[in-house]
C-alpha cells in the first residue's frame, strides 16, 4: 500500500512539474492565450469499452487552466476561456 501511495505522489508531482513547463513556455511566446471550456461532467460519463472517463475524472484539464492562469499573469499574459458552444463546428 505504502509503494502505491509513494507511486501516486511522483506521477502526481511529475504532472504538476510538466502543467508548470508547459504554461511557461505558452505564455513566453504569446500575449494571448486561449483555452476551450469543456463540459467535464458530460465527459467523464462511462460509456461501454470507454476508458476516457477515469482520466478526464483526475481533473488535470482543471488544474492546467490555473496553472497557466498563474503563470500569465506573472508574465502580463491573457488568459481567454472560449465557451464550447463557440468552438463546436
Amino acid at each position: 500500500m505504502v509503494r502505491a501511495r509513494s507511486r501516486t505522489a511522483r506521477l502526481a508531482a511529475r504532472c504538476r512539474t510538466w502543467q508548470q513547463h508547459l504554461a511557461i513556455a505558452r505564455t513566453a511566446r504569446a500575449h494571448l492565450v486561449g483555452v476551450q471550456t469543456l463540459s467535464l461532467k458530460g465527459m467523464a460519463r462511462r460509456k461501454k469499452g470507454c476508458r476516457f472517463a477515469r482520466s478526464v475524472a483526475d481533473d488535470g484539464y482543471g488544474q492546467l487552466v490555473q496553472v497557466l492562469t498563474r503563470q500569465a499573469d506573472k508574465r502580463g499574459c491573457a488568459v481567454v476561456q472560449a465557451d464550447r458552444v463557440w468552438t463546436v463546428m
